[in-house]
């Protein structure tokens, strides 16, 4: 009678360990070792124009300058980026700064933009109901003339989160890059960064 009473005990026990496994790490999301970095969200169709003249200017890679390679901490497991992290950033000011009504030039032009990536990762903490998903950014932003002078610099940076209760890879990259996009919508709004190019173009 007493063994009976104890295999059932124990059964209740594993039922009951499995369903506090299920609450803890049921919503962790399963990724590679790589993440896609490419997925900054582009201007909007109806960006307006930002520069109040012709401005001519050429973007450089962005450094890679983050303490860490990784872009994603889930579980305590890092992933890293599957593209280079400064070429995106460049090639997505590149295409924020053409959506604005600049001439953007692969070669040498009156105004050079370029910088470095300090900040950019996202912290998953799996939970039940839900996982929350943390992402932040930060770069730094140069102007030099046609001389090379620097002749503004400045520093921007975004944030986003979002709870899911089953995070996949896309929701995951999608903070990622939303984060970044937010530091990018702040170089654009910096109207002393605006006038800079304006000036150094000119």
């Amino acid at each position: 009678m007493f063994l009976k009473f104890a295999e059932c005990v124990f059964k209740k026990g594993l039922i009951v360990l499995a369903i506090v496994v299920a609450m803890t790490t049921g919503c962790a999301p399963s990724l590679s070792n790589t993440m896609r970095v490419d997925v900054i969200p582009p201007p909007e169709a109806a960006t307006p124009r930002t520069f109040a003249s012709t401005v001519k200017i050429h973007v450089e890679r962005f450094a890679d300058s983050r303490e860490s390679d990784a872009v994603a901490e889930i579980n305590g497991r890092k992933v890293g980026p599957d593209n280079d992290v400064g070429q995106i950033v460049q090639q997505a000011l590149e295409q924020n700064f053409r959506a604005r009504g600049a001439i953007v030039s692969i070669f040498e032009a009156p105004a050079t933009v370029s910088g470095e990536v300090t900040t950019w990762k996202i912290h998953v903490k799996p939970g039940f109901p839900t996982s929350m998903i943390e992402g932040e950014s930060a770069i730094r932003v140069k102007v030099a003339n046609e001389k090379g002078e620097i002749v503004y610099q400045g520093e921007y940076s975004g944030s986003t989160s979002l709870e899911h209760p089953f995070p996949r890879e896309g929701a995951i990259e999608s903070v990622l890059g939303g984060a970044m996009r937010h530091a990018i919508d702040e170089v654009l709004s910096d109207k002393n960064l605006i006038s800079a190019l304006e000036v150094a173009t000119r």
